[in-house]
């Protein structure tokens, strides 16, 4: 067989005899990166696709609109990954944190660093920062730029070892040397001098490392986390101050008037499965990167500004329906395969002849895709749309409701839907 085919036995055998190492879950956080890289991609493209398609055509005068990619699904798919993460710290029991923390101890003290995907461990940790950030903000019902806590957390990781050295005790600081330069020797000895890629071989008792380091070398971590939390505990002091009592809307609005997204629901004549929709999706509080632009009423209609309907998780697909971003890809497949595989449902957007304005029907329906086209789908765009308000009584409830939940990625009809499908327009008519 050979010296070549011998050594490539040799480590074939080994390789089987090692089992799954802590390397192996390596991968399962590299997956995790994926997935929630591909949906924010997919995010970013549709953002472009519609930014350059309403640009086209943009009246003379207007200006250059890019929509927030933040908002809406890629704010949960942020949620989604730091939710992952943490069950994959919890599988490879924190071995690469154990990694990072010695590479980045053994630079501390003028030691030979090992091997360490650090990029790796600060992309996951402004993950978890953020999701922090997101649900104390959310707890107390304020509002936060992502730049924020983005800025705060990489100076913090940028200057991570000199807030160790800054926040640590004489005492402590002699205990933490002392332990690190035993698992300095004992790496040399027991493992590899450039990684912790034989741990498996050892197993390490539950308190090697010891907790106390752990906490003690992601202070840097931790302390601006508690200080985010003061941080919103001001704001939210500050907007009770500073934040006047906001006047009672009319239920009925009969004349031209400017209501706030979050007063929306409190307004009678405003149909609730626009509230369901479009309203209910789009978030006001936690990390928020735009605010919400204000309804405008006339009277008879309110005007939604395109801005709404994005952060809402909408486009408008042929400039006849309004449909969710997440059905793109389900629409792609009816569309390829001529048949309905999955049915979609949608909102339909008709033009008034007399004033020219796009009217918005926000009664889901079933999308019928054979007359689609792909370059419909290559083709999206967001205008702003008017919704006509509905007399008092006729809606599907008496009670006023703006739920807080998030609407899932696939939309589902409120009860009693249209019977009949909505068909594109063929030939412009």
């Amino acid at each position: 067989m050979g010296i070549p085919g011998t050594i490539e036995a040799t480590k074939t055998t080994r390789v089987a005899l090692c089992g799954h190492s802590k390397d192996s879950w390596a991968w399962v956080q590299g997956l995790v990166i994926a997935f929630v890289c591909v949906r924010t991609w997919f995010r970013l493209a549709v953002a472009v696709n519609v930014a350059f398609v309403t640009w086209l055509g943009r009246p003379l005068g207007d200006r250059w609109w890019l929509p927030d990619v933040f908002a809406g699904r890629v704010r949960h798919l942020v949620v989604a990954r730091a939710v992952l993460i943490l069950v994959t710290f919890a599988i490879n029991h924190f071995w690469s944190l154990h990694e990072w923390m010695f590479t980045k101890a053994f630079a501390r003290y003028k030691l030979t660093p090992m091997f360490s995907l650090g990029d790796g461990v600060r992309s996951d940790f402004l993950v978890l920062f953020l999701t922090w950030t997101e649900v104390v903000a959310s707890l107390l019902n304020v509002p936060m730029a992502p730049i924020v806590p983005i800025v705060v957390y990489l100076v913090c990781y940028e200057y991570s070892q000199v807030l160790v050295a800054a926040l640590d005790s004489t005492s402590m600081e002699h205990a933490v040397r002392a332990v690190i330069n035993d698992m300095y020797i004992r790496n040399l000895v027991n493992f590899s001098p450039t990684g912790m890629n034989l741990w498996t071989r050892y197993r390490l008792t539950g308190d090697d490392p010891p907790s106390w380091l752990f906490a003690t070398e992601f202070i840097w971590f931790f302390a601006p986390c508690l200080g985010m939390v003061g941080l919103l505990l001001a704001y939210k002091c500050v907007l009770l101050v500073v934040t006047l009592p906001r006047a009672v809307v009319d239920a009925d609005i009969s004349a031209v008037a400017t209501v706030p997204a979050d007063q929306l629901h409190t307004i009678a004549t405003v149909p609730l499965g626009f509230l369901d929709h479009f309203v209910s999706a789009s978030p006001m509080r936690g990390l928020v990167s735009v605010r919400p632009m204000p309804f405008q009423f006339e009277a008879t209609a309110f005007q939604v500004d395109k801005s709404n309907l994005w952060r809402a998780g909408w486009v408008l697909l042929d400039s006849q329906f309004l449909v969710c971003i997440d059905d793109l890809p389900r629409i792609f497949l009816n569309v390829v395969a001529g048949a309905t595989l999955v049915k979609i449902y949608c909102c339909a957007v008709v033009l008034d002849p007399e004033t020219r304005k796009l009217f918005l029907l926000p009664r889901l329906v079933p999308l019928y895709t054979g007359d689609l086209s792909l370059r419909s789908l290559f083709w999206l765009r967001l205008d702003t749309l008017w919704v006509k308000k509905v007399l008092v009584g006729e809606n599907l409830s008496t009670s006023r409701r703006m739920p807080e939940t998030y609407k899932p990625d696939k939309v589902t009809p409120e009860a009693g839907p249209r019977p009949q499908d909505i068909r594109p327009r063929t030939n412009g008519k």
